[in-house]
């Protein structure tokens, strides 16, 4: 900590010495930084949409970070926003978080270590405070989508042109984009199917790699396999509303858990026996922040498992 101030104690002396404007020179470095963020991550989403199309992203976790992210988005309406502005936004705060923790604790790897399960809290947040609108919005997206499957014959734009009266009105604007992206923008299938699944969000995954599928190979007969989903629709609802039920009663359970837990820290930090060692020693200061990040950690991440679920490999 000692150095990371005399660095700044350095420059800020270069700065008076050499009567830099340092308002202006932040912001042209932020601007300039935030334009080539921007421009990497634009490139990213394209790079993984095109890996997407082809099949090529396998699954694990950053399949599943980048739906639920995804979901998200779309819950908030920020939809101009991608994965990975999203992404880069994070890291950021992790950054800065990092940074002032360092400063209050005096350690930089108190620091790093705490801000990770502040970074992991915060996505959980914004999992609990928009888990109501994902899964309706995944619900109106699989209700539109068991009217189009089983309707396609030979032509998937025409299916969705003719079942468009039977879709909820929030998502309705979205297939018509679909068909006017074709139709008035010329814009190729495979790029306005991607451009769909933008729209509607993870739930519409499988049905755009069957519509690829088909517009490419379809044969006659081949229209049978969006019926597949059609069962995952179903398939999909059930497990919804039976982990809703069993997470409800596990999140009362971890509630008491960490209340307890920070109960019991709290008291050791201002017991006369322990609390100068928790609060002025590193190895204190260690163990403090090791339980509170766990606690943290945990709570988070049965937040974010129940939005993750990856419903194809249950059907396997």
């Amino acid at each position: 900590m000692a150095i990371f101030l005399f660095f700044i104690a350095m420059f800020l002396m270069y700065a008076k010495v050499t009567d830099m404007n340092l308002k202006e020179r932040a912001i042209s470095i932020s601007t300039s930084l935030i334009i080539k963020r921007i421009r990497k991550d634009e490139e990213a989403h394209l790079k993984n949409k095109q890996m997407d199309l082809l099949g090529l992203n396998k699954d694990g976790f950053a399949k599943k970070y980048r739906d639920l992210v995804q979901s998200i988005l779309i819950s908030l309406k920020l939809t101009m926003f991608k994965v990975e502005n999203f992404t880069s936004f994070i890291v950021f705060m992790m950054i800065i978080i990092a940074t002032v923790l360092s400063i209050v604790f005096d350690s930089i790897i108190i620091g790093i270590m705490f801000s990770v399960p502040c970074v992991i809290a915060f996505v959980a947040m914004l999992t609990t405070i928009t888990r109501s609108s994902i899964r309706a919005n995944d619900n109106r997206v699989m209700d539109a989508l068991d009217i189009i499957c089983p309707a396609i014959d030979n032509s998937v734009n025409a299916a969705i042109r003719g079942s468009m009266d039977g879709f909820d009105p929030k998502i309705k604007p979205k297939f018509q984009d679909f068909l006017d992206n074709q139709d008035a923008r010329n814009m190729l299938f495979r790029e306005a199917v991607a451009e769909l699944k933008d729209e509607l969000g993870p739930r519409a995954t499988e049905f755009v790699k069957k519509a690829l599928m088909f517009y490419e190979t379809g044969d006659e007969g081949m229209n049978e396999i969006f019926m597949d989903i059609v069962e995952l629709n179903s398939l999909t609802r059930s497990i919804n509303a039976k982990s809703d039920e069993k997470f409800k009663e596990q999140n009362y359970q971890l509630i008491g858990s960490s209340t307890i837990i920070l109960l019991f820290l709290g008291f050791a930090m201002t017991n006369s026996l322990t609390g100068e060692l928790l609060r002025t020693a590193f190895i204190g200061k260690l163990i403090a922040v090791t339980c509170i990040s766990l606690t943290i950690t945990a709570f988070a991440a049965v937040q974010i498992i129940q939005m993750t679920i990856n419903y194809d490999k249950l059907t396997e």
